[in-house]
């Protein structure tokens, strides 16, 4: 009967703790599949929003040499150096003009005989003649720009 009784202390126990670590099995088989589904949830949806982020990449990428082949041909359209040109001279002659007020008065007087010859250019004799020889606007203002560097040039040697 000890024995019994000795055996009964044993196995009891062993089974208790058996059946205790059976049910937590269980319930931690249960959490990792629990755990694997909402991990192929993320997954999924992780998926979705790359393949998203793919897309609104290579559209981005194509917009972006959309622009960079207009930025080009834009900037090598007919007229677009000479106008950065005028630009250039336009920003020049305004600082000139504020830095030394005496020369407004020369330049607005030089700038009015400028246009009263452009229009008589365009309405009488002096059209029929330039068009026959015409320059082209780009040697036009070269020629300019090397006029106001010698002038330039004369200022700086005679101070």
């Amino acid at each position: 009967m000890e024995i019994e009784i000795i055996l009964l202390l044993i196995i009891v126990p062993a089974l208790i703790v058996w059946i205790y670590k059976t049910i937590q099995q269980i319930k931690l088989k249960k959490e990792i599949k629990r755990l694997k589904e909402h991990l192929h949830t993320k997954m999924e949806i992780d998926a979705e929003g790359n393949a998203r982020l793919k897309a609104e990449l290579e559209d981005l990428k194509k917009q972006n040499e959309n622009l960079r082949i207009t930025n080009h041909t834009l900037q090598n359209k007919p007229g677009r150096r000479e106008l950065l040109l005028l630009h250039i001279y336009d920003k020049a002659v305004n600082e000139l003009i504020a830095k030394n007020p005496s020369v407004a008065p020369a330049w607005e007087d030089l700038y009015q005989k400028a246009e009263q010859e452009l229009h008589e250019i365009e309405s009488g004799f002096k059209a029929y003649v330039s068009r026959m020889f015409r320059k082209s606007p780009s040697a036009e203002l070269s020629s300019a720009t090397r006029q106001l560097l010698d002038r330039e040039k004369d200022k700086g040697s005679g101070e």
